[in-house]
């Protein structure tokens, strides 16, 4: 990808594509199912989904590009995992409210989508059966439903060039889903637990950079109370040795 910035004209044309080109897909989705090959129609829904996430992270780049960072965002859309994350969660940065049946529904289903796409799409050398049959039409449906409602919320938005810049939050939150060990610090139990409790996305974004950033600040208070000590550390191992010697 170009790491350019984007304009705000090519963002709307992006925009466009993209919604136009996942109904294509979500389409050839559901005329596929009378044929039995549910696979193939699992696949295409889920390549809607990832052209909802591929425009919800061009969204954020654009959003990031208009503020001053220290490094750029560039996202990997070539990552389908990623790609199928921001789908789900990218409509929460929109200020989408916070249904928590549904998230803890989506928790861990973009790499089990990916997972599985995978696991239907291709025969399996050891267990060679048609792939059509490790899959159920109700599985089918489901992924239909999500690409349905993610084009549909899409579809629904007034699209207008923003005036109002990121928070700081909310770009913490973005450039965290770039580090792997803050990643981990917000997709756990005890994060999942604050946003029930919270019911505000943009809350919890900031309990969780405020959480990430006071345990930071302990292990470097730690670290440093370590760190005095070495000194002491030394005198006292010197004089060990001099009485050491001292005895000899």
């Amino acid at each position: 990808m170009d790491s350019a910035e984007i304009s705000f004209e090519h963002l709307i044309k992006l925009r466009d594509a993209c919604i136009s080109n996942a109904e294509d897909l979500l389409n050839s989705a559901k005329a596929l199912i009378d044929t039995g090959a549910l696979q193939v129609s699992y696949h295409l829904a889920v390549l809607a989904l990832e052209e909802m996430g591929k425009l919800g992270l061009m969204e954020v780049k654009y959003n990031l590009d208009r503020v001053a960072k220290e490094r750029e965002f560039e996202p990997d859309i070539d990552d389908h995992i990623k790609k199928l994350f921001w789908a789900f969660f990218s409509i929460h940065l929109s200020g989408h409210k916070i249904d928590v049946n549904e998230f803890n529904s989506l928790r861990g289903i973009a790499s089990q989508m990916h997972k599985n796409r995978l696991d239907f799409l291709y025969v399996n050398v050891g267990n060679p059966v048609n792939p059509r049959s490790k899959l159920t039409l109700e599985q089918l449906k489901q992924v239909i439903g999500l690409a349905e409602s993610r084009i549909g919320f899409e579809k629904a938005q007034k699209v207008k060039e923003p005036t109002a810049e990121l928070d700081e939050n909310a770009q913490w939150f973005v450039m965290a889903f770039e580090d792997p060990d803050k990643r981990s610090s917000i997709l756990n139990e005890e994060s999942y637990a604050k946003l029930t409790e919270l019911q505000s996305f943009r809350k919890w974004i900031e309990w969780n950079r405020r959480r990430y950033e006071d345990n930071q600040k302990e292990l470097r208070n730690l670290l440093d109370e370590e760190l005095a000590k070495t000194p002491l550390d030394e005198i006292d191992n010197a004089e060990v040795e001099d009485s050491r010697r001292l005895r000899e």
